[in-house]
This record gives structure tokens, C-alpha cells and sequence, in this order.
């Protein structure tokens, strides 16, 4: 719980109540114990509110009578919360974002945008043109797609290609929209793998193309060494404009792994 906090469960710590209570069970009420702990850190509102206004939990997502029964218990009766694993410390619920926003909207008003996006041209989600709706209709006013470069395979890396046909996307999509008097722009971008010695995949003539690159390691991100001269390297690399998840941390996999002097 953050300091200056009420005493009610927040959707964190009914998170980790259900992870606990997951681990008591078999077969399809673990699993359903599980999802809805993974899925409690994407609820837009907190449990707690929800059930105090008398709706039913079960319109959280992955939140059955079962699961919802246990929670109203939980609610009723605050038990003691475990303490969460090192890798699900120090981030916030989309409950808590929303509720940040809220007590400032003149944040969200004032331009701003997402300078990390991947789209579906390496490992995202969403096609571009559908990331670029989404991020307008939030209120962005721009996007970086960043997607991977060409040596990290596993996350689908474009090609030299396949990066030059979508910067001439999205050159076309930006021509639209400021023929159609709309200010929201995709700057060209890439997240390119950095290797040890600080050095770039790519090479410079595709990178002079682009508004932004974000550098990042992609390897050797559970090594235990000092990783102080790797990092200094990358920083230096002059075609490197941000250094990307320096830290390597990701949410319930893997916590922070580099040891810098």
C-alpha cells in the first residue's frame, strides 16, 4: 500500500490475495485465481469502490461469483497482504493511473504523446494505422514508432526494407493528417538492439532517415557483472537519442538486472 493511503485493498493487493490464494488451489479455480490476479492490475476502477456503490465484482474483468465471493470476503475482512515478489514491486495499477490523471486533468489536456510504440510491423499488437487512431483518440498528439531492428529476431526486427516502407507510410499518413488540418504526427523511429561494446545494428544511412532512436540491450540482461561500461558505451554511441528500459525490469518476470557502479 503507498504511504498516505487508506486502510481499504487496493487492486495491488487483492492481486497478490489471489496469487496466494492460487497457490491453495487445483486445476480450474487456480486458474482462474491467476488470471483474475493478472488481471487485477488492469481494472479501471478499484475493487473497492466498486463493491461499495453495490455493483457486482463480476464486471472486472476474469471476476466470477467465485472469485468475487472471495473478495467481498477479503473486503469485509482486510487479512494481511503477503509481500509482493521483487518483480511486481514499484508499479502502479491502471486504477491508481486513472486516479492520478484525474486529480490533474490539465496534464492529460496539455500536448503530449508516446515516444515508445510498437506496432505489428515487428512485435505489437496493433497495425500502425490502428495505433495511430487510438493514440489520437486519447488525445495524443504524437506517436514514436518504435519498432525493433533487424537483429532481434525474436521480436520480428524489420529489415532495412521493411523500415524504409514504413517510413513511407507513415510520411502518407502525416501528409493526411495535415491535409485534413489535424495536428497529430508518427515520428519515424526505432528501437535498435545495442550490443556490448555500445555499437548499433543498424546502419547509419537507414538511421539518418529517422526522428528518433532508442537504443537497447536485448542480451545478457539477468548477468549478474557490472554492466557499468556496456552502459556508458551505448550512451555514447552518437546515432543512440534514448537509452531504452535501462533498468530491464518487466512486470512480474524479471526485476532489475544490471549492476552499475
Amino acid at each position: 500500500m503507498q504511504d498516505g493511503a487508506d486502510d481499504r485493498l487496493r487492486n495491488d493487493d487483492l492481486s497478490e490475495l489471489l496469487l496466494h490464494a492460487s497457490s491453495q488451489e487445483e486445476g480450474h479455480r487456480r486458474l482462474a485465481l491467476e488470471r483474475a490476479a493478472k488481471a487485477a492490475w488492469t481494472w479501471e476502477e478499484e475493487a473497492a469502490d466498486l463493491a461499495g456503490s453495490g455493483r457486482p465484482l463480476t464486471e472486472l474483468r476474469a471476476v466470477g461469483p467465485w472469485v468475487g465471493d472471495l473478495i467481498n470476503g477479503w473486503l469485509a475482512e482486510r487479512p494481511d497482504v503477503p509481500e509482493p515478489d521483487e518483480t511486481r514491486r514499484g508499479f502502479l495499477t491502471t486504477a491508481e493511473v486513472r486516479a492520478v490523471l484525474g486529480a490533474d486533468p490539465s496534464w492529460v489536456a496539455t500536448p503530449h504523446g508516446d515516444l515508445q510504440v510498437h506496432s505489428t510491423d515487428s512485435d505489437g499488437a496493433l497495425a500502425l494505422e490502428e495505433m495511430a487512431g487510438a493514440a489520437a483518440q486519447l488525445g495524443r498528439t504524437y506517436i514514436a514508432c518504435t519498432d525493433h531492428s533487424a537483429s532481434l529476431k525474436v521480436a520480428h526486427g524489420m529489415t532495412r526494407a521493411e523500415v524504409e516502407d514504413q517510413r513511407r507510410r507513415i510520411d502518407a499518413r502525416n501528409a493526411a493528417s495535415s491535409a485534413s488540418g489535424s495536428s497529430f504526427r508518427i515520428l519515424r523511429s526505432m528501437e535498435m538492439d545495442v550490443f556490448v561494446d555500445g555499437s548499433g545494428d543498424t546502419e547509419p544511412d537507414v538511421l539518418d532517415g529517422l526522428d528518433l532512436v532508442l537504443g537497447a540491450f536485448h542480451t545478457k540482461l539477468r548477468d549478474p557483472d557490472d554492466a557499468t561500461e556496456r552502459y556508458l558505451a551505448a550512451l555514447a554511441n552518437p546515432t543512440v537519442h534514448v537509452l531504452a528500459h535501462p533498468t530491464t525490469r518487466m512486470f512480474g518476470r524479471r526485476r532489475m538486472a544490471p549492476r552499475l557502479r
